[in-house]
């Protein structure tokens, strides 16, 4: 196995820390092998102290992103999602007591990294305010879970997998959580977010009908918070959800789509330079029109773009010839 030196890590932290780098692994076929029956039985979780375990050394992500965010979710809640590990290959590593590597959880590891450090408390809450830092303890324990083969396999499919839930799945949750009596700032603070952010995505929970939401899964379709929000907004006369009314809206936003544009083909924009060219110096063009087929031509050879502001004052002098009491507004 490539031993990573220890120079090789970047140490930036902000907007995201970015994963060390390290030199190309290169791969080997029983490095894949499945893991054993007992291990995926009655896998082993133990508890290990964070300077126990050594980083991924050839994570799948190119950076570590939402970190803090994390860190302050571990802080207030615990960590949630245990490490995955499996037993350092590394018998130089062991030595140094460093007993586990890192499959899975990067981000909870560099989380909880920046909480030893010391991390500064979300905005909104009063450590904030009053300069308190977030602490977590150096020799408190992290369960992990240990797994019974080289954990690569188990590390590309934690990753790939994961998918993020749909909007309206959030926002009904959010929802739930508001119509408790919790507060929209305490629920932000709580999930690291914004008020702004809680209130848009428990609005579009509330606000979109069985109906469209089915149409929605059907279509497969992306659509933004912003027209999410708008179709949320579409409500009957007691408040509740318009579904006939929505799905309408929704129809009519995606007729009026804008197409996207044509290539136009290399013979065909030819042809229309040669009409043009025949227009401004055969053909018997209209004194008003003969500034704008001019600048046409022009750009259409590899001229500058056409300046309206002067094809507006050429059209101007124009019309003062055929009209001298004409002025200009």
């Amino acid at each position: 196995m490539i031993e990573p030196s220890d120079d090789t890590e970047v140490a930036r932290i902000t907007p995201e820390r970015l994963v060390p780098e390290l030199p190309r692994r290169v791969w080997r076929e029983q490095q894949f092998a499945k893991p054993v029956p007992e291990a995926l039985a009655a896998p082993a979780i133990v508890y290990a102290r964070h300077d126990e375990i050594d980083g991924d050394p050839y994570n799948i992500r190119e950076s570590l992103p939402s970190v803090q965010r994390i860190a302050w979710s571990i802080y207030m809640n615990g960590l949630l999602e245990n490490l995955i590990v499996v037993e350092h290959p590394s018998n130089e590593k062991r030595l140094k007591g460093l007993r586990f590597e890192l499959r899975a959880g990067s981000r909870r590891y560099e989380a909880i990294r920046q909480l030893i450090d010391g991390l500064e408390a979300p905005p909104g809450s009063a450590d904030r305010e009053n300069g308190i830092l977030w602490f977590w303890p150096k020799d408190r324990l992290i369960p992990v879970l240990v797994l019974g083969s080289e954990g690569h396999y188990e590390h590309m499919i934690e990753n790939i997998e994961r998918s993020e839930p749909l909007p309206w799945e959030i926002g009904r949750r959010l929802s739930e959580v508001l119509s408790a009596g919790i507060s929209t700032r305490e629920l932000g603070t709580r999930l690291g977010r914004s008020n702004g952010w809680v209130t848009r995505y428990a609005h579009i929970g509330r606000g979109l009908s069985p109906e469209l939401i089915d149409l929605l899964k059907r279509d497969k379709a992306d659509l933004k918070l912003g027209p999410l929000a708008q179709l949320a907004a579409i409500r009957d006369q007691f408040g509740d959800p318009d579904g006939p009314e929505q799905l309408k809206a929704y129809a009519f936003s995606r007729s009026r789509r804008r197409r996207p544009i044509k290539r136009v083909e290399p013979t065909v924009l030819r042809a229309i330079m040669k009409r043009l060219q025949y227009m401004r110096s055969d053909m018997p063009v209209p004194p008003l029109l003969r500034p704008v087929v001019g600048a046409v031509v022009t750009y259409l050879e590899g001229g500058e773009r056409p300046s309206f502001k002067q094809i507006e004052t050429q059209l101007f002098e124009r019309l003062k010839t055929f009209s001298p009491d004409i002025e200009e507004t």
